[in-house]
């Protein structure tokens, strides 16, 4: 009977020893250290201004017509990538304690005439929202309605990324793309930048 209560002492607590080995072995979902790939979502991208690093951007085609009539609003699409080395945020993933959209990333744009001097930009308050957030090398095409200036003439316009309420990415060094633009009460002609 001796023997049974020893073997038994020794032989259970082995098999739970055996057993909890094997168990923590397994788990059921990925811990911090594996590899996911995932897309970004508002919980993985955080609610603050972009370093510089983050603000390259590599401008693609658009459809902007170069002659439009005074105060016309034309949809734009305009085809852009994320060249920097951090995820934009769109409103969602935003700062979410303001609601305002501060810290997405929108685009903008603004009018100049071409003139000797530095040139004076107009900037719109029209915005286009991001469909999600933007990873590094990730492209996007986005509408904009666009308003043109009423005086007839010779503009550029130039489209431009915005930290919503901390910056225009142009005022920190990046790229924007920049259209020559005939205001006129002739007929429209189509954009040769490119297919967005």
């Amino acid at each position: 009977m001796n023997s049974e209560r020893t073997l038994t002492r020794i032989i259970i607590p082995t098999l739970m020893v055996l057993l909890m080995i094997t168990a923590c072995g397994r788990r059921e979902r990925p811990a911090v250290f594996d590899a996911v790939t995932h897309t970004p979502t508002a919980q993985s991208v955080r609610a603050s201004p972009l370093p510089p690093s983050a603000l390259r951007v590599r401008w693609g085609g658009t459809t902007m017509p170069l002659t439009v009539a005074p105060g016309s609003n034309t949809l734009v699409l305009v085809t852009f990538t994320n060249e920097g080395d951090q995820v934009w945020p769109d409103l969602v993933a935003g700062d979410q304690s303001l609601q305002d959209g501060t810290h997405a990333v929108r685009l903008g744009y603004a009018w100049s005439r071409p003139s000797g001097g530095a040139p004076t930009r107009t900037r719109r308050p029209a915005r286009a929202d991001l469909p999600n957030a933007i990873p590094p090398q990730a492209s996007v095409t986005l509408g904009i309605g666009v308003v043109a200036p009423e005086a007839p003439g010779d503009y550029i316009l130039e489209f431009d990324l915005v930290q919503e309420l901390v910056f225009w990415f142009s005022d920190r060094g990046a790229d924007t793309l920049r259209i020559p633009v005939r205001v006129d009460h002739g007929e429209a002609t189509t954009a040769q930048t490119g297919t967005p």
